[in-house]
């Protein structure tokens, strides 16, 4: 099975490969509204969070006199509707932003925001890349590396999550993209190139 080539990837990636490297696949996260797995109980959870704010910010709005009670109230709903609503578009709008390209040198993730952040994986160093597949037959693949200790409240849709966490960069993903087992077996026989005299 061969990874299939996406051509807005190809145009964007190429621009950001260095001085001879050669692009071998280029593709972009699913598009679009997406669920994951842990929102089977994530879900329902925020919707009842949901339910309880809306309804008592209805009875602390009726009462007079609480309003310190009432702002905590309305800031517990706000961040209700985030959780239950607000991380789909959230973690839409992020995917919607990343190209992903394997070279024959290095794993590259492109995140398009003002500046670009890209993120370089070294073919050669890496040590393991972990394969997940989805039902809907998109898949992750997930890049073991040593890692500097970093924080820059960045979203972490590489592992699912649409709240600011330090994984994203620890963790370098190319996440829910087509023909995942394939863009897994060109890393691994550009990594056995690499490692060939």
């Amino acid at each position: 099975m061969t990874a299939t080539l996406s051509p807005d990837a190809v145009a964007v990636m190429t621009a950001h490969l260095a001085p001879g490297e050669r692009l071998l696949w280029a593709g972009r996260p699913k598009q679009g509204f997406a669920l994951r797995g842990w929102d089977i109980v994530y879900w329902p959870l925020s919707l009842l969070m949901v339910v309880a704010g809306t309804y008592i910010t209805v009875v602390e709005w009726r009462a007079p006199g609480n309003t310190g009670t009432l702002i905590f109230v309305l800031l517990w709903t706000a961040a209700a509707y985030y959780a239950a609503f607000g991380r789909f578009l959230v973690d839409r709008w992020q995917r919607s932003l990343t190209y992903y390209a394997v070279t024959d040198r290095r794993a590259l993730i492109l995140t398009r925001e003002s500046p670009d952040y890209i993120q370089s994986i070294n073919l050669s160093t890496l040590k393991k890349v972990t394969y997940s597949r989805r039902s809907d037959d998109t898949g992750t693949l997930e890049f073991d590396r040593p890692s500097v200790f970093t924080f820059q409240g960045r979203l972490d849709t590489a592992r699912g999550s649409s709240f600011p966490s330090m994984q994203s960069e620890l963790t370098p993903a190319f996440e829910m993209i087509a023909d995942a087992r394939a863009v897994r077996d060109l890393i691994e026989q550009t990594q056995q190139a690499l490692q060939t005299p």
